[in-house]
């Protein structure tokens, strides 16, 4: 699969969710988790993993703080080096940065992370009741001084609008700034929803326009037990999705500039 030379993917990252839902008398909805994912899946999951060369563990969250489906803990081979692992709270995610980034080499790490997920919990890979996987990819585009929506319009298949009389008159001065825009699309193959968002914030201290590009899974997708071989079938065809949306909201002529 090609690769843009001048790619500007900051970020890709699978995550799995698990948990239980339940549901009481009045209709309200919970997540339960069992004991292995409160107490004993961290210790295990760490253990096999630092067999397997994730030698480094930081902890994300402050002590004492647990939320479900965030990162508690990253797992690196060496520190700010990538692919990185996160669990947390009934949560998996496989983190890969943008410098260097080739498909087959993160779809590798994301197997050897379900390996992991798979030996490294008390109740192993297919006991756990799943909830989504995402699939993120997340690009930057410097703005080097320009308006963000004036990048927008040159160089992505986003239209962006706003009436006359507050775009024009002595009342306003200046450009349309402060660009924000999202929108989903229930998918078909595989059933779930795409997830687009573009908007202007600070990278580094420098303005830029951030383009999320998610892949959601349905809850039904996985039918009832996550196993290896379900989630890279389903990580798979997620990627040709998301390659798809990322080449039709590039325009071509700015897409080219980036091979």
């Amino acid at each position: 699969m090609t690769t843009l030379a001048s790619a500007p993917l900051l970020e890709v990252v699978l995550e799995l969710h698990w948990g239980k839902v339940s549901v009481d008398p009045t209709g309200g909805q919970s997540i339960q988790f069992s004991s292995d994912d409160q107490e004993l899946f961290y210790g295990q999951f760490t253990g096999v993993a630092r067999k397997r060369g994730f030698l480094n563990t930081e902890r994300v969250l402050p002590p004492g703080v647990v939320a479900p489906h965030v990162a508690l803990y990253r797992l690196r081979k060496s520190p700010n080096t990538f692919p990185a692992l996160q669990i947390g709270l009934g949560m998996l995610s496989v983190n890969e940065g943008g410098a260097g980034y080739e498909w087959e080499q993160y779809r590798a790490a994301c197997l050897n992370g379900l390996e992991i997920l798979s030996e490294g919990h008390p109740s192993g890979l297919e006991a756990l009741p799943p909830l989504r996987a995402v699939l993120k990819y997340r690009d930057a585009f410097p703005l080097h001084g320009r308006p963000g929506v004036a990048f927008i319009k040159d160089n992505l298949n986003i239209s962006i609008s706003v009436p006359k009389d507050l775009s024009e008159g002595e009342l306003f001065a200046g450009e349309i700034d402060g660009c924000a825009v999202r929108f989903s699309r229930k998918l078909t193959d595989p059933v779930g929803v795409l997830s687009v968002g573009v908007q202007e914030a600070l990278l580094n201290g420098s303005a830029s326009v951030i383009m999320d590009t998610d892949v959601i899974s349905d809850d039904s997708t996985f039918g009832g037990t996550f196993t290896i071989d379900k989630v890279l079938t389903w990580l798979d065809r997620a990627h040709e999705v998301q390659r798809l949306a990322f080449r039709s909201l590039i325009k071509p002529t700015f897409l080219k500039s980036m091979e």
